[in-house]
């Protein structure tokens, strides 16, 4: 079965015309219809009925059509793996990450590291909600699940959960614990992490408190050097702030009220990149028993 009958096929089933699926393929009108008649032949069924005005897919079309989209996807992808190796080497993904999800991010880029060597991995830091995958963007992204993109080709799965808590210089341990969370508050700018900034500013309203918000960084980094500073206090993941807290910061988890932050990993089920489901098995297995969208 030739690949070209198949992309001619898949423009006309796309198009329902016969000349702009002869425009989409470069070839002429009278080629696509000699591809599709071969292709007809060769599955000894009508693929279209076609009439002077309008071109429909038929009963035995629509049953294949799904097969030829698979049949392509797969010529791309070997396509690509192809060039990949002749590149000289295996492969390449692109990684971006919310500073929340970088414990559970860095056990997978270890396996992945050591299983595929030769495919070459460029991490970045997720901002904000300037999300995209493929086409230019990430491959696969690590980040809060309500941020997640809204895109029919987005798969993703839940892969942990984490709490919030308070980080702080030391300077400030003399403060009683009721009235810690009436200390100026440090907090990452709502255009950098707005799900969190969300959950937050709802903690403060659970406990019935305005936030006396002092200083609102643009990065992660930004907030270390404001904290240190002795600002004020801050609220990030549980998981975040004891990376941060060294010496002469304290961690102190919020234990009397509930927070639940949810993350998820997310990639184009669609891309024509072979890494990112060899990638994608890695996460499945960290996720473990978390519950599994797709």
């Amino acid at each position: 079965m030739d690949i070209n009958h198949i992309e001619c096929f898949l423009n006309v089933a796309k198009t329902l015309n016969f000349s702009e699926a002869a425009r989409r393929s470069y070839i002429s009108q009278s080629m696509v219809s000699r591809y599709i008649d071969k292709l007809e032949r060769e599955l000894g069924a009508k693929l279209f009925v076609r009439s002077n005005r309008e071109v429909e897919l038929t009963a035995e079309g629509k049953t294949f059509l799904p097969y030829a989209v698979k049949i392509s996807d797969n010529m791309q992808k070997a396509k690509f793996a192809v060039n990949q190796l002749r590149s000289g080497y295996e492969g390449r993904i692109k990684i971006a990450c919310d500073f929340g999800a970088a414990e559970f991010a860095t056990k997978c880029i270890r396996e992945f590291s050591k299983k595929y060597p030769g495919i070459a991995i460029e991490i970045a830091e997720l901002h904000g909600e300037d999300i995209s995958l493929g086409d230019g963007g990430s491959d696969f992204v690590f980040l809060l699940r309500d941020m997640l993109p809204e895109n029919s080709n987005t798969d993703y799965c839940v892969t942990h959960e984490d709490t919030l808590s308070i980080i702080c210089n030391k300077s400030i341990k003399g403060v009683k614990k009721s009235g810690i969370l009436k200390q100026p508050l440090i907090i990452l700018s709502e255009i950098e992490n707005p799900i969190l900034y969300m959950e937050i500013m709802e903690l403060f309203h659970t406990k019935r408190i305005n936030p006396d918000i002092a200083v609102r960084p643009q990065s992660i980094e930004a907030l270390l050097i404001a904290l240190k500073a002795d600002i004020g206090i801050s609220i990030l993941p549980t998981a975040a702030a004891q990376k941060l807290a060294d010496d002469n910061m304290l961690n102190i988890p919020l234990a009397d009220i509930e927070t639940s932050l949810v993350y998820a990993a997310a990639w184009n089920g669609e891309s024509a990149n072979p890494a990112v489901g060899l990638f994608a098995e890695i996460v499945k297995k960290y996720a473990g028993g978390m519950e599994y969208v797709y």
